[in-house]
């Protein structure tokens, strides 16, 4: 998975003297875009100075392009280019997307992409670099005995990119500002126990999905329960046998990876894993030709959740996820994923698309009956789609 950073070069043909307008940033995806002419280099909100999601090599004015002609940025991780309306289009690595007022995206891959504003012809230009180094996980080895933590790190860093942590203290503000792909915590530590360490971390909205291990000699078995009530995922004892180590770190960072890929309610697949499975298959010859996608929005969610009864609403979104898990499980080659909290989707072969959306509304009904929500079934064709960018904008 590529990281979320780049290096735009601005690679026009044109004379700089001829340069006008700005970069527009924003938040990833930003845009590219232009102020007018008499907008005195503020308009946009945004500097060279201050654009902490590029790294711009130099210090001039970019190309003259029209407003919301380009949108770049990453899903994750992968970088995509997507010409959103321009008149003439746009040229990625030779590939020509969009124009004559149609929005058209790609996704690329570095370590360069070339891009052309207009036609293959047009002289405004840009190269946007990547990082050729995958995303390396991050592993927390928290621990006040150096010689352990050394032997840990040699133990893992071919493959992780291991932060060390001397005491409870510190693996507390790596937890919650690095965010590891995992920690290891010893129990007895100075500054914080591991215990409380996990417990907080646990508590932590934007942490608490790190898997935890403690690493401890403390044997008792009060112990160890009191660990896996502090939210532990696992607990190995002292000595340990680097094998068995290595395989619990790589196990708990599997699952943790499956529970981001999962709607944290239901258990069914999350977009994001709906996305991997429709890329893969688009990918295939003649597969978009052969599938299509039901898609169920529902509406009244809100107002039941409105009405100050979050556990009912919670309830009916529990049942629908178990008919998707049914239909999932009762028609070979489907593949099911909610796509938002009011939108949830069927992947399935096109010849057994319009009975499953009927029997999916039909199945439906008692579930939705006595709450004001209300359900609608559409079949989308993926002929035109060459991943899932592409399907979604053409929903």
């Amino acid at each position: 998975m590529q990281t979320e950073r780049l290096v735009l070069v601005d690679v026009s043909r044109v004379p700089s003297d001829q340069r006008r307008g700005e970069l527009i940033i924003r938040k990833f995806p930003f845009r590219i875009g232009r102020e007018p002419s008499g907008a005195g280099g503020g308009g946009s909100g945004a500097s060279f100075e201050t654009a902490n999601d590029l790294t711009i090599p130099e210090r001039r004015q970019p190309f003259n392009v029209s407003r919301n002609h380009l949108e770049i940025g990453f899903l994750d991780g992968r970088l995509y280019v997507r010409d959103v309306g321009s008149a003439s289009g746009t040229v990625v690595n030779g590939k020509h997307i969009g124009g004559k007022r149609k929005s058209q995206t790609v996704l690329v891959d570095g370590p360069k992409v070339e891009v052309v504003l207009g036609k293959a012809d047009s002289p405004w230009r840009l190269q946007l670099l990547l990082p050729t180094n995958e995303r390396r996980r991050k592993l927390l080895i928290a621990d006040d005995e150096d010689a352990l933590r050394i032997a840990l790190r040699r133990m893992f860093e071919k493959d992780y990119d291991v932060i060390e942590a001397p005491d409870g203290t510190r693996a507390l503000q790596v937890c919650l500002e690095e965010q590891p792909d995992a920690a290891l915590l010893d129990w007895i530590m100075p500054g914080i126990e591991g215990v409380k360490v996990c417990k907080a971390v646990k508590s932590s909205l934007k942490a608490a999905n790190i898997p935890i291990i403690m690493v401890t000699a403390l044997a008792a078995t009060m112990k160890r329960v009191e660990g896996i009530e502090a939210g532990a995922d696992d607990y190995v004892g002292k000595p340990f046998d680097p094998t068995d180590l290595r395989a619990r770190v790589d196990a708990a960072v599997a699952r943790s990876q499956r529970v981001r890929n999962t709607d944290w309610l239901t258990g069914v697949p999350s977009e994001a894993a709906f996305r991997d499975e429709l890329d893969a298959l688009l990918e295939q010859e003649g597969a978009a030709k052969s599938y299509v996608v039901l898609l169920a929005t529902f509406s009244g969610l809100g107002t039941l959740q409105a009405a100050g009864d979050a556990a009912a609403a919670d309830r009916v979104v529990q049942r629908i996820g178990e008919l998707f898990w049914k239909l999932n499980t009762e028609t070979e080659r489907t593949v099911i994923g909610r796509l938002g909290m009011n939108v949830w989707a069927v992947l399935a072969p096109a010849a057994r698309a319009k009975p499953l959306a009927v029997d999916l509304k039909r199945r439906l009904e008692p579930i939705l009956a006595q709450t004001p929500l209300r359900v609608a079934v559409h079949r989308r064709r993926l002929n035109r789609c060459r991943n899932y960018l592409d399907f979604i904008e053409s929903i």
